[in-house]
């Protein structure tokens, strides 16, 4: 996730130099728990190659920028829910973190790159599993402290399940042990499916408690959404300039 932020940065780097990239925009958020800078751009279309994403054009990352700084951070959870439910501008929003994960494996234990991701992750790249399933919202609800998803249920790279179960068509409704827990598999991504530089074994629901988003974790998410069709991006601008007057007024005191 490091070299993907880090790329990601680099990114809006080149934005800010060099005019021929898409241009960037940026609004102040004035949320309470920081009042951060929200900045959002296209992603770059060479990074989603080779599956040909529908609408591509579309697709936008969104960070975040703190006062008095220059730098992005990523995203807070508190702030992801307040986009999706305030926002009109996006037919999807999601929000990832690489993980982790441990596995028994035929040759023993091993350690796989996991995803964390909330359910609008595939609607936002316009590509649903080549078997199976998308995760649904209330697989990706947490609960307990630390908090667990809803749902013991995990999606499978095309790689992956190739590798380690010889593209097994069953596989659907099939368990692997993940972390010590049951896991249920529901889908299987396509061939080359990756989100940018990242392309893991696994994906899995993330489990964000709504009442507590902070429980999985601060400023450590990436956020990607796709603006719905005929939405403009200073349109989209214009919203989240609204919605942050809004959350300003709910959220009066930076909690940091």
């Amino acid at each position: 996730m490091r070299a993907l932020w880090q790329d990601l940065r680099y990114g809006v780097r080149m934005l800010a130099k060099n005019p021929s990239f898409t241009a960037v925009a940026v609004l102040t958020l004035a949320l309470g728990i920081g009042a951060n800078t929200a900045i959002f751009t296209f992603v770059d279309a060479a990074l989603l190659k080779p599956l040909p994403y529908p609408d591509s054009s579309r697709i936008v990352f969104i960070g975040e920028r703190p006062p008095h700084s220059s730098d992005m951070v990523q995203v807070h959870p508190f702030n992801f829910l307040e986009w999706q439910a305030r926002s009109s501008s996006f037919s999807a929003l999601a929000l990832i973190q690489s993980i982790p994960v441990n596995s028994i494996g035929p040759d023993g234990a091993e350690q796989l790159s996991g995803l964390w991701t909330t359910a609008g992750l595939f609607r936002v790249f316009g590509v649903s599993p080549t078997l199976g399933r998308g995760f649904t919202e209330d697989e990706t609800v947490g609960t307990g402290d630390p908090p667990t998803a809803a749902a013991h249920v995990v999606i499978l790279s095309h790689s992956f399940w190739q590798q380690r179960f010889a593209s097994d068509r069953k596989i659907i409704g099939k368990t692997i042990q993940l972390g010590g827990q049951a896991q249920t598999v529901i889908g299987v991504m396509p061939t080359g499916f990756h989100i940018e530089t990242l392309e893991p074994d696994l994906y899995l629901p993330m489990p964000l408690d709504r009442q507590k988003p902070d429980s999985v974790g601060s400023h450590s998410f990436v956020c990607y959404g796709r603006l719905r069709a005929g939405v403009r991006l200073d349109a989209a601008r214009a919203e989240l300039n609204v919605i942050a007057e809004r959350l300003g007024r709910d959220y009066p005191m930076d909690q940091g």
